[in-house]
């Protein structure tokens, strides 16, 4: 059992006693509280939420913040807690609670507990049921990837599954990347083929010396050029050598190019996945948040929503083209 507990400054808007289902979530994009507390749902009350924590076996997510916030509040609330995938991994895994660092009272209490000051920026601890911390101290200028990262910590300290679709955005920020090209016969069954390949962080179609060719990503932490050379090898594809390498953005991402998914908002390395396991009749799903199966489901219920492609959003984006794509969607319903 985990206990996160997430400082960000004070505030006084209500937030609502028990977070939703997943089923609850939704696809709009819309908030329920103050922006400062982005797309989650909150809880109030450290010590019922700690309860009911233990009773579903799910780690307690505690977010200390300030309504109303600084800039720099605010700018967490829109762009990391504003993050679909975030929002679905508080809601989903964990059992989200608020508390207030510019709040007396029982508030007070669980700063002093945790001895965090008052009217601080975000700050995001991670404690087990027991009292003891299982993750470093996160910071918020840490951003989006820096919270998935210590979330997946968490998880796993407590024993606990990682999905897929948290697990890539874990992935997501390396510091440093290497690169490989591979001589394809085509290009769209390439990427798809090597986009799966543990390590890859990124895939590009595109043509070198009148061939076409698959650049690839690499996370030097988690894989070598010669490991995914040897991978490549036994899927059919060769090393394209040195050359200029020209990208063919009609054949990037073939598979989610022509997929209804091209209108949900994803991150560049789900993007990778997700078009790997579409050329391959793999398991999409794995590859996507709650709220983004959500958004799935309804676009193939209302086909000619008149949704924007989304396969161009950068990691730092997502949680902008989700307000943006929540906003269209909910318009096009109500035509």
């Amino acid at each position: 059992m985990i206990v996160i507990a997430l400082l960000v400054g004070g505030c006084r808007a209500e937030v609502a006693e028990a977070a939703p289902r997943p089923a609850a979530i939704g696809v709009a994009a819309a908030r329920t509280g103050p922006p400062e507390l982005g797309l989650v749902r909150w809880r109030r009350g450290y010590d019922a939420a700690l309860a009911v924590a233990k009773a579903e076996g799910k780690p307690l997510l505690v977010l200390f913040d300030e309504v109303p916030g600084c800039a720099t509040v605010n700018a967490y609330g829109h762009e990391v807690l504003s993050d679909p995938i975030l929002a679905d991994a508080a809601e989903t895994l964990f059992v989200p609670v608020a508390v207030y660092n510019n709040e007396g009272g029982a508030d007070r209490a669980v700063l002093d507990r945790f001895g965090e000051p008052a009217w601080n920026n975000p700050v995001v601890r991670f404690v087990g049921g027991d009292g003891r911390e299982v993750a470093p101290r996160l910071t918020h200028a840490e951003g989006a990837v820096g919270l998935a990262r210590r979330m997946v910590a968490a998880l796993r300290a407590t024993g606990r599954e990682v999905p897929g679709w948290l697990a890539v955005v874990a992935d997501e920020g390396a510091e440093t990347t290497a690169e490989a090209t591979f001589a394809t016969a085509c290009f769209w069954e390439g990427e798809g083929a090597l986009g799966a390949l543990p390590g890859v962080t990124g895939s590009a179609a595109g043509f070198q010396g009148g061939r076409e060719v698959v650049r690839l990503e690499l996370d030097p932490a988690k894989t070598s050029r010669e490991a995914v050379e040897r991978a490549a090898r036994g899927l059919g594809y060769a090393p394209a050598g040195d050359g200029r390498f020209a990208p063919s953005a009609a054949d990037d991402k073939y598979h989610l190019r022509h997929s209804p998914l091209r209108f949900v908002p994803m991150t560049p390395l789900q993007r990778t996945r997700v078009n790997a396991a579409l050329a391959r009749a793999g398991d999409v799903d794995a590859w996507l948040s709650p709220r983004q199966r959500a958004l799935r489901d309804a676009i193939a219920r209302r086909p000619d929503g008149g949704l924007p492609e989304q396969l161009d959003v950068g990691r730092d984006g997502l949680a902008a083209a989700w307000a943006r794509v929540g906003e269209t969607f909910s318009e096009r319903k109500t035509d």
